[in-house]
């Protein structure tokens, strides 16, 4: 199945997804709209009940006005009596006209005499009609200057009791949330495992090439040699012998760096931590490329200004990490390439820039650089050879040896590498 079908697949399932998400959470939310609203409603309809009851006990006409019952707040409401209230009444009819409406909550009430400016009475009771502690509501009881009597009733858990209520409802949500989330999830890991499976690819043919050209050199150098009349031109037989020498040490360090890597993958890095002189080390890691820079015409200026180049590292893997920057400014360089190595003391900080005119990094492939496999596209600089682990190699191991690494670079203005390492 190609890539773009696949893709598609995804791309119509995951809106699929997306649109069944929004209706379930249009329908939770328009539910909950509803309860709120049916919930209120029967408030009003049984605390107006309440009121006619209580009337009723005082042989008194029940003559309420529209207002009686008033809503101060989504949970907070005030019943006005004009009269006044008997508490253990007031408490029997809560209890009777709530459950006949099946309002199942707790609710704390209170009892004000406007003469006097204060509450007379508070109360609270729980779903069962057992009296608990009082809640206190999150305002104080209004005043009415016209008015003897009203009591005051408040749900401080109201929208928790509604929620409750609408378990099928939540349970039907989270778990449409938990197939869109493993879904997002699936569909991460495919296409990283279809990007890796690209990359890996790629590894595999420049692998295959890597190995190809030293292998075929070897090849043609040994059938050379094994003219007998090679032995009467020694220059030749030298000659032969040493490509062979070079390019079996190629072999080498090629199948070493790629076991290297292996090693990282599992976590079976082994440091030895000792003392080490930067500088030497960077002196020693140019001395060991002088081939290639000879043979690019190439130029390494170094600025060594750090009074202090001693570092607490490994030195094998520090050379290595110098190897693998020089490496790749030498070869991602369209002109004779031009380096510039510079270290200086900072705060508690030894650092060392790399500096090189290559072709730059753009900024959308700087974030990758130091994946596995990645390779930075090369446009019309052909023939850079390499795995794609270098700066995966440098990444790790600047980590390993409590340092960092980051890269300043822009297209056709060569890039920055900065290394800093803890001072000791």
């Amino acid at each position: 199945m190609r890539k773009r079908t696949v893709r598609l697949i995804i791309l119509l399932a995951l809106v699929s997804i997306i649109g069944i998400t929004i209706t379930q959470l249009y329908w939770v939310v328009t539910k909950y709209k509803q309860e709120t609203e049916d919930f209120e409603r029967k408030v009003e309809s049984g605390l107006r009940k309440v009121a006619e009851d209580i009337l009723k006990v005082k042989d008194k006409e029940s003559k309420l006005h529209p207002t009686t019952v008033r809503q101060l707040a989504g949970d907070y409401y005030v019943v006005n009596i004009n009269d006044e209230i008997n508490a253990n009444v007031l408490e029997f009819y809560l209890k009777k006209d709530f459950f006949d409406l099946s309002i199942h909550s707790s609710f704390s009430y209170a009892i004000y005499d406007c003469e006097g400016d204060k509450i007379v009475y508070r109360s609270a009771l729980n779903e069962q009609g057992e009296k608990i502690e009082v809640v206190v509501p999150r305002r104080d009881l209004p005043v009415y200057e016209h008015d003897n009597y009203y009591f005051s009733v408040y749900f401080p858990d109201k929208k928790a009791d509604i929620i409750s209520g609408m378990g099928a409802w939540i349970f039907s949500t989270i778990a449409v949330l938990i197939v869109l989330f493993s879904f997002v999830i699936i569909v991460y890991i495919v296409l990283r495992q279809e990007r890796l499976s690209a990359i890996q690819k790629d590894f595999i043919n420049n692998m295959t090439h890597e190995f190809k050209t030293p292998i075929a050199t070897i090849s043609i150098s040994s059938d050379v040699l094994k003219n007998p009349n090679i032995i009467k031109t020694p220059e030749r037989l030298a000659s032969y012998a040493t490509i062979i020498q070079e390019e079996a040490l190629r072999l080498k360090n090629q199948v070493e760096r790629v076991l290297q890597m292996a090693h990282l993958d599992r976590d079976d890095i082994k440091l030895k931590w000792e003392v080490v002189d930067a500088h030497e080390i960077i002196k020693k890691s140019i001395q060991n490329i002088q081939p290639t820079l000879h043979d690019k015409n190439a130029v390494i200026n170094c600025t060594l200004s750090a009074n202090n180049p001693n570092i607490m590292t490994d030195k094998l893997h520090l050379t290595n990490i110098i190897f693998n920057l020089l490496d790749n400014a030498l070869k991602y360089s369209i002109n004779a390439p031009e380096v510039r190595i510079v270290t200086s003391n900072l705060s508690k900080r030894f650092e060392i820039i790399i500096i090189d005119n290559g072709i730059g990094i753009a900024d959308e492939q700087r974030k990758k650089i130091f994946d596995k496999f990645y390779r930075v596209p090369t446009g019309n600089l052909h023939d850079v050879k390499g795995f794609g682990l270098g700066l995966n190699y440098v990444k790790i191991m600047m980590k390993s040896l409590k340092g960092s690494v980051e890269v300043e670079s822009e297209p056709g203005k060569g890039s920055k590498f900065i290394l800093t390492f803890p001072s000791i």
